[in-house]
């Protein structure tokens, strides 16, 4: 057989191969999960559109729609719910969350992004994400308006950055 026939076909089956293990965001379809968790989740969120479970650490974490809200969801492999984050708009807010936020320093920052936080034993907290020019800075609200945390978003990308 001629060389150049083999090594042509090896370079086609290796293309092939490795353009159907692609990474694509776009097309992810999660994993399945383990029963308990299947069934922790269904019970908790009935109403629940498009989950897409992966494994993060520890836990099963599933993305989906419930009842109109973009919801993210932790569970143990025990099927032991943990946290979930839900996209809110910022007129969702708690009354003393906005108004804390619209007299506080961050003020005249533009708000990108918030998210009521609910994990097991815990208080609701409230996340608002805001950026300005090129800083982007992540706040900590109890129900009550009290700022718990500001983190600063830069800062954990530079850090990551030099893992």
């Amino acid at each position: 057989m001629d060389t150049r026939l083999i090594l042509f076909t090896c370079i086609s089956s290796l293309t092939l191969f490795f353009s159907g293990c692609s990474k694509n965001d776009d097309d992810h379809q999660g994993i399945i999960p383990l029963p308990p968790v299947e069934n922790a989740f269904q019970e908790k969120y009935p109403n629940a559109k498009n989950p897409v479970f992966e494994i993060e650490g520890n836990y099963y974490v599933v993305d989906f729609n419930n009842e109109g809200f973009e919801t993210t969801a932790w569970f143990t492999d025990q099927g032991v719910w943990m946290m979930e984050k839900i996209d809110i708009s910022f007129a969702q807010l708690p009354d003393a969350v906005s108004t804390a936020f619209k007299q506080g320093f961050y003020s005249n920052w533009i708000v990108d992004d918030t998210y009521a936080i609910n994990r097991l034993n815990m208080e609701i907290v409230y996340k608002i994400e805001v950026e300005q020019s090129n800083s982007k800075v992540d706040l900590y609200y109890s129900q009550d308006g009290d700022l718990i945390k500001v983190v600063d978003d830069e800062s954990l990308l530079s850090i990551q950055g030099d893992a």
